[in-house]
C-alpha cells in the first residue's frame, strides 16, 4: 500500500506535476481522445475511491456535458419508476 496524498506531496515538492483521474479525463476529451467523460464519471461514482458529488458535477460542467448529465439522471429516474 502507498499513501497517495503523501506521494502527491513529495512529487509536487520535487516539481513534478500531478494529475488525477478526473484531470486525465478532461484532458482526453479536450484532445479528442474520448467524445464524452460522463460515462466514465458515472463509473467512478461506483468505484471504491470517493469523489464528492460536487466535484463530479463540476468536472462534467467543465467538459460542457451538463445537459447530458441531466438526460442521464432523467433516464435513470424514469427506469426506476416504471419497473414492472
Amino acid at each position: 500500500l502507498f499513501n497517495a496524498r503523501r506521494a502527491r506531496l513529495i512529487a509536487e515538492y520535487n516539481g513534478i506535476h500531478c494529475t488525477g483521474a478526473l484531470g486525465v479525463l478532461l484532458h482526453a476529451k479536450q484532445k479528442g481522445v474520448i467524445a464524452q467523460i460522463t460515462p466514465y464519471v458515472q463509473e467512478l461514482r461506483t468505484s471504491p475511491i470517493y469523489y464528492s458529488e460536487l466535484l463530479l458535477k463540476k468536472v462534467i460542467e467543465l467538459a460542457d456535458e451538463s445537459t447530458l448529465l441531466s438526460c442521464l439522471k432523467d433516464s435513470i429516474t424514469h427506469s426506476r419508476q416504471f419497473k414492472p
